[in-house]
C-alpha cells in the first residue's frame, strides 16, 4: 500500500511522524577496526542480533527537544515531546508556543491516530496503514515505527540480506518489495547509524540518519534524528535535548483530544462502493 502523493505534500506533520530515521556521527576508536576484523566471519544473523539486543533493553522512553520540518510548502521549527511504553504504545506531540499542540501521532499494536492542526484533519487506521508508509512506501510493523522514533533501530532482515564489512562499520543490504534497502551499523555500539531506500533505478527515495548517541538505562540512543525524501524535497530533523530510558509513563499520557471541527479520515473504513442512480 502507498499513501497518495497529494497526502504527502499536504500533511508534512504526518511525514514527520512517519519517518524518524537516524545518523551516528562521532569518532570510532582503533579498537573498532580490530573488532571488525574479528567479526568478519560472523554470520549476518549474529551481527543483526547484536543490534536487536540494544532495542530489546528499551522498556520505556521519554524525550523532549526541537523539531524542524522542511518541505517546499512549509518551514516549521518548534518543540516536540515523545513518550513510548514498549511494547505497546507511542505518542509524539509537536507543539507551538506555550505548549499548544499543533499535531500528534499515536500508534499501538493495532491502530494509529494522527492530527495535523494546519489541515484540521484527523487520520486513523490500522497500524500497518500508518503514516510511516509515507516514508518507506511499504508496509512497516509497529516495532519498526517504535524503533525509528526512539532511535533504537531494528532494521528489517531476512534471507535476502547480505552483510559487508567496511573499515569502520557493517552494511546490511537486502530487498523489501520493489525496493533495495541498506543499513549501516556501528560495530562499537551495535546500533544503526544510517539507512537508505532505493528504487529499481538506484535512486535514493528515502534516507535516515542517527547521531550523537548517548547511553541511557543501558541502551544506546541518538540525540539527533534526521529523515529526508530527496525526490519530494522533504526533510525532518529532531534533536532530543532530554532523554530518559527509565521513565515511568502513565496510561494518561497516551490520551489526546481532537477538535469537533476536524475532518475525519479512517483508512480502515470499507470503501463506499454504492452507486447513486
Amino acid at each position: 500500500m502507498s499513501i497518495p502523493a497529494w497526502l504527502i505534500r499536504r500533511c508534512p506533520l504526518i511525514v514527520f511522524c512517519a519517518s524518524l530515521p537516524v545518523i551516528l556521527a562521532g569518532f570510532i576508536s582503533c579498537s573498532s577496526s580490530s573488532r571488525l576484523a574479528g567479526m568478519t566471519n560472523q554470520k549476518p544473523l549474529e551481527v543483526y542480533l547484536q543490534v536487536v539486543d540494544n532495542y530489546r533493553r528499551l522498556r520505556a522512553f521519554r524525550g523532549a527537544g526541537k523539531i524542524i520540518i522542511e518541505t517546499p510548502e512549509l518551514q516549521y521549527a518548534g518543540p516536540v515531546q515523545v513518550a513510548a511504553r514498549l511494547p505497546d504504545s507511542l505518542i509524539v506531540r509537536v507543539e507551538a508556543a506555550f505548549g499548544i499542540d499543533v499535531g500528534f501521532f499515536f500508534v499501538d499494536q493495532q491502530r494509529f491516530a494522527t492530527y495535523a492542526q494546519l489541515e484540521n484533519t484527523y487520520y486513523t487506521g490500522l497500524t500497518r496503514q500508518a503514516p510511516a508508509l509515507i516514508f518507506f512506501h511499504i508496509e512497516v510493523s509497529f516495532e519498526e515505527i517504535m524503533s525509528a522514533v526512539t532511535g533504537a533501530v531494528v532494521p528489517p532482515f531476512d534471507s535476502t540480506f547480505v552483510i559487508q564489512t567496511g573499515e569502520k562499520d557493517y552494511r546490511f543490504s537486502g530487498r523489501r518489495g520493489d525496493y533495495q534497502v541498506s543499513y549501516v551499523v556501528d560495530p562499537e555500539k551495535g546500533v544503526v547509524k544510517r539507512g537508505e531506500l532505493m528504487n529499481a533505478e538506484g535512486q535514493i527515495v528515502a534516507r535516515q540518519e542517527f547521531s550523537r548517541f548517548r547511553k541511557k538505562g543501558g541502551v544506546w540512543l541518538p540525540q539527533l534524528i534526521r529523515a529526508e525524501q530527496p525526490p519530494l524535497q522533504q526533510r525532518m530533523t529532531i534533536f532530543y535535548e532530554r532523554m530518559n530510558a527509565d521513565a515511568d509513563i502513565a496510561p494518561a499520557e497516551f490520551t489526546f483530544k481532537v477538535p469537533d471541527s476536524a475532518k475525519r479520515v479512517d483508512f480502515s473504513a470499507p470503501a463506499d462502493t454504492s452507486v447513486i442512480h
